[in-house]
């Protein structure tokens, strides 16, 4: 399926897959609360996962890790 990736400002990126729809095009400023994409049943989506998103965050500091 298709997948999106953000770069933020403050230097991290996330990254959604499974998706089944894109709404966004590569390059694209998007705000706060946009709809980007649309979950898809793509991958392995049998068993107990069932139809989810992927989600990823890079470049992200834990401010409770030690």
């Amino acid at each position: 399926g298709g997948f999106i990736e953000i770069e933020h400002p403050n230097g991290t990126a996330t990254r959604y897959g499974h998706l089944g729809k894109v709404n966004v095009l590569v390059g694209a400023y998007v705000e706060r609360m946009e709809k980007i994409a649309e979950i898809g049943n793509t991958g392995n989506v049998t068993g107990e996962t069932g139809c989810h998103l992927h989600f990823e965050v890079e470049g992200a500091r834990n401010p409770l890790a030690r």
